[in-house]
């Protein structure tokens, strides 16, 4: 199998074969520069085609960013033959563009020639030594770590890049879609992201480059689609004098030769269990896991022009974003208002989990003694296989009457015949004029004092929220994750805000340009600090995100 590029206008076209079997899918790249967009393909009757993924590719040099699109396309031929393939097209800058064609030949299956990429004779002597079969030396697996689960359970899935040769480059092509699940993502501990292990009786270098903690919706077999990448390996030739090269090495004289491939993990299969009926109580919510619950009240008596504050505390194992705030029950003696939440993920290890807050604001409406009602937390642990119980004890409550402050009352009489007596005088008296100025006067310094406060405070709050990590204190991949957690903490503290998810974080910047680099760089750390992909090199991406800092803004905002 060869590989080959073609370029028309703002369109290279990279083609992963010039000659395959028939029912052999190959690989068609579309890469395009700029902002192009509705990229199609002509209608072919001898093949079928599908998107495989779409990628954006961005260049950093001397802080300028460039952009390309590229559009991966599989082909299945149906049937033997040379084919033309005719161009793709896209829309750049308002004209239509045309990329090349080219050309295909497509044979019997048992017919491809060696050099358009035939199989040939495995050796299997030496278990640690590679096979000449690349699709034996490098794969892509995932693995769970359970297969039978109930609903609402955790099940974690590892993927995994396992090889016994060397690549130039490997990257996600698709990303699964998990049907029938919530998904979180996990991170990976450092000392889990590499090392060696057996898989079918041989021995692999692994690379394990993502995590995912999923939660079924729903009971019966559900069915985890495959995860494909693309990305060029080096094959070896073998010695003529010292024959095939040992496991994770090479012989002296050893040849290498680039071979861009596309390889596709596992389906996997999970039987889903309802949860059981039988001792269901009334009061469950949904909650599967492990967790503890706590409830406390800043204070019991409360005087009626002020407020108190309850919380609940949730902790534990689980899916923590799945508890929904509890329903508080009182009398008519206050109001409690919904709910701030605050979350605490843990994503670190195989155990998604953390803390759910719920902060509870009690408005008293008269005076009087009243009662907020003992109450259950009730959740389902599948270890156990059984409904848990969290007793949460009743609190009393006493609404005292409203506070009396005579001395500010008797302060504000006070003032309020000072100045009467004042404006009463000035009737009076031919100083009215220069009283003006100097009230005009004393103003304009008062307005000058606020907005120098002002500044001095916005310039403490710009000062406190560009902190940039030292860098040199982190190692490896641990830098692009710390950046991006700086990069998404300074933008919240910009923005003042405490959005969880990227998406509501970037669709509350109004600046276009600033919007895209800021997706592209917490993107390309993400890819970066847990997968083995090649991005770009984290002091530009770091240079990056202080150069477009200044642009991030409320809207409305003047920066």
């Amino acid at each position: 199998m060869t590989s080959h590029i073609i370029s028309a206008q703002n369109i290279s076209m990279e083609v992963s074969a010039d000659e395959v079997e028939v029912g052999e899918a190959f690989l068609v790249t579309y890469n395009i520069d700029g902002n192009a967009k509705d990229f199609k393909l002509p209608e072919l009757k001898d093949f079928k085609t599908y998107e495989s993924g779409k990628s954006t590719n961005v260049s950093i040099i001397n802080g300028k960013m460039s952009r390309s699109t590229g559009y991966n396309i599989t082909f299945i031929p149906l049937k033997k033959g040379t084919f033309d393939i005719p161009p793709g097209t896209a829309i750049f800058k308002d004209k239509e563009v045309k990329s090349s064609g080219f050309t295909i030949k497509v044979v019997e299956n048992g017919n491809k020639s060696a050099f358009g990429g035939g199989n040939t004779t495995q050796n299997n002597q030496n278990p640690d030594a590679p096979s000449n079969n690349w699709k034996e030396n490098i794969l892509l697996i995932a693995q769970a770590d359970k297969n039978q689960m109930y609903v609402g359970e955790q099940v974690t899935i590892t993927y995994k890049l396992l090889r016994r040769i060397d690549y130039q480059s490997m990257e996600i092509d698709k990303l699964p879609v998990f049907n029938g699940f919530l998904s979180e993502e996990m991170e990976i501990p450092s000392d889990k992201t590499e090392g060696t292990m057996e898989y079918k009786g041989k021995k692999y270098y692994y690379q394990a480059f993502r995590k995912v903690a999923l939660f079924a919706t729903q009971a019966g077999k559900q069915t985890i689609d495959p995860l494909s990448a693309r990305g060029v390996i080096l094959t070896e030739d073998e010695d003529p004098f010292f024959g095939s090269s040992s496991f994770f090495g090479s012989s002296f004289f050893t040849n290498t030769t680039p071979l861009q491939v596309y390889i596709s993990s596992n389906k996997l299969n999970i039987q889903v269990l309802p949860l059981p009926e039988e001792n269901k109580p009334a009061n469950f919510s949904g909650a599967v896991g492990q967790f503890d619950v706590s409830r406390n009240i800043l204070s019991t008596q409360i005087l009626q022009d002020q407020s108190s504050i309850l919380e609940i505390n949730i902790t534990g194992n689980g899916n923590i974003k799945n508890i929904i705030a509890p329903k508080i029950q009182t009398g008519s003696l206050v109001d409690i208002y919904d709910p701030e939440i605050k979350d605490d993920f843990r994503k670190r290890g195989d155990i998604y989990g953390g803390s759910r807050k719920f902060t509870y604001a009690i408005v008293p409406k008269s005076t009087g003694n009243t009662t907020i009602p003992e109450d259950n937390f009730v959740y389902f642990d599948p270890k156990q296989k059984q409904y848990i119980t969290k007793h949460l004890p009743e609190i009393n409550l006493t609404i005292l009457p409203k506070s009396v402050d005579t001395h500010s009352d008797s302060g504000e009489a006070e003032l309020h015949t000072n100045i009467k007596d004042q404006l009463t005088e000035s009737k009076n008296k031919s100083l009215v004029p220069i009283a003006i100025s100097a009230c005009s006067v004393l103003l304009l310094f008062s307005l000058v004092l606020i907005v120098r406060k002002k500044k001095k405070e916005k310039n403490k709050q710009k000062e406190d929220i560009i902190a940039w990590p030292d860098m040199s204190q982190y190692q490896g991949k641990e830098k692009y994750a710390v950046l991006g957690q700086s990069v998404r903490e300074n933008v919240k503290k910009a923005l003042q805000t405490n959005v969880i998810s990227d998406s509501e974080l970037l669709s509350q910047i109004t600046d276009h340009d600033v919007r895209e680099k800021l997706s592209f760089i917490l993107h390309s750390c993400d890819r970066a600090a847990y997968s083995p992909m090649e991005v770009i090199a984290v002091d530009e991406l770091e240079k990056l995100a202080k150069d477009i800092f200044p642009g991030i803004k409320k809207e409305g905002e003047n920066v």
